[in-house]
């Protein structure tokens, strides 16, 4: 294995080559950045692009992604792994790396994690065993649970749409976001209003990792690493600041973390302690597992005995609660499906139990008075 470096950037081919990394070269059989930006140079015409954790140079400069970048590794192929202040280190050339060798500084793969797990049930690729087995526990025990995560993660979507285009919002901040995947908040913002802000906040190192990767060359979109449990940290973070003006309104996104919180917790003050530095005119989306008294209330049992999952599951009115203050956009706090449908609209009585596992709503912070 060979490397060079230039500009802060360390290359390593297994190849007895490199590139000329300033211009045309020749062509590294494997090709991985070690350190520095992450910014990838072809090593055939020079062209750079976006270069995420998990992602190698091959033949003319194409980029191959692995099929599981931090998992399960394909022989051969190259990854690298943060070691510390040391830098970064190649993994995996020319044999198949193993999984506890491929992490991030601070994840402890063999334990689930609720990014992961959540990324593992919506069918990512971005998590490890441990993570992968919980999410079939949840499986197992809620035969829909990967469908009522989707049908989350959808809402999501919808409610940015929203804002992006019937609500002229053009800033967001994504609190416990979570794993990249499809339809993220800044694609779909993007889409309606190109320009428009986004800040994603998640306590995950991989979240923080991939993120930071996947928008190495977007100076609208940010990923913050910090616990959303404490608004004061996350609200002054220099690097959300950069991004997002306090002055003008804002949409604020609690999708699926409120029930990671229990009552004891008071999860009430900590969304007032958001609205309170929120500029009248800015929005507020949340959702949660609902308690509905019915059939379903034996689902979220199950999902409670999984030991990285337990919380508090709350009626359509004690989610209504955290929206004390707040204008309701219709249709109010309902079961997602019936949220601004993407298809045609349903009664509560034509919902199926796993489709009413989440509820959420939307508000609008009006002016005093």
């Amino acid at each position: 294995m060979v490397r060079a470096s230039e500009n802060g950037i360390t290359w390593a081919s297994d190849a007895n080559h490199l590139p000329k990394l300033s211009g045309c070269g020749r062509t590294a059989a494997r090709m991985i950045c070690l350190s520095g930006s992450y910014v990838s140079r072809s090593p055939s015409c020079g062209t750079s692009w976006p270069c995420r954790r998990g992602r190698v140079v091959q033949g003319g400069g194409d980029v191959a992604e692995l099929a599981n970048p931090l998992g399960d590794l394909l022989a051969g192929r190259a990854v690298f792994a943060q070691t510390g202040a040391a830098g970064r280190t190649l993994c995996g050339m020319g044999e198949t790396a193993e999984e506890d060798t491929v992490v991030p500084v601070g994840v402890d793969f063999s334990k689930p994690s609720i990014a992961r797990v959540y990324d593992a049930l919506i069918g990512g690729k971005d998590n490890f065993a441990a993570d992968r087995a919980m999410a079939q526990e949840m499986i197992d025990n809620v035969p829909h649970a990967r469908d009522a995560a989707l049908l989350n993660r959808a809402a999501l979507a919808r409610a940015v749409r929203f804002l992006a285009t019937s609500a002229g919002i053009d800033q967001f901040i994504d609190l416990g976001s979570g794993l990249p995947t499809q339809e993220n908040v800044h694609q779909v913002a993007q889409q309606q209003s190109p320009g428009a802000h986004v800040v994603y906040v998640d306590n995950d190192p991989m979240v923080l990792a991939h993120g930071r990767a996947l928008l190495a060359t977007d100076n609208t979109t940010r990923v913050i690493s910090a616990d959303f449990r404490e608004p004061e940290r996350v609200l002054g973070d220099p690097g959300l600041l950069e991004l997002i003006d306090f002055s003008r309104p804002v949409g604020v996104m609690m999708c699926g973390i409120l029930h990671h919180i229990g009552d004891s917790e008071n999860p009430r003050k900590l969304v007032a302690d958001y609205s309170a530095r929120l500029a009248a005119g800015s929005y507020l989306f949340v959702t949660q597992l609902c308690r509905t008294g019915g059939a379903g209330d034996a689902a979220l049992k199950k999902i409670s005995s999984a030991r990285q999952f337990a919380g508090a599951y709350r009626t359509l009115q004690e989610i209504q609660e955290f929206f004390a203050g707040w204008e309701l956009i219709d249709p109010g706090v309902t079961f997602l499906p019936l949220w601004h449908p993407a298809g045609p609209r349903r009664s509560p009585a034509m919902l199926k139990d796993f489709e009413r596992l989440h509820a959420g709503g939307l508000g609008r912070k009006n002016p005093p008075g």
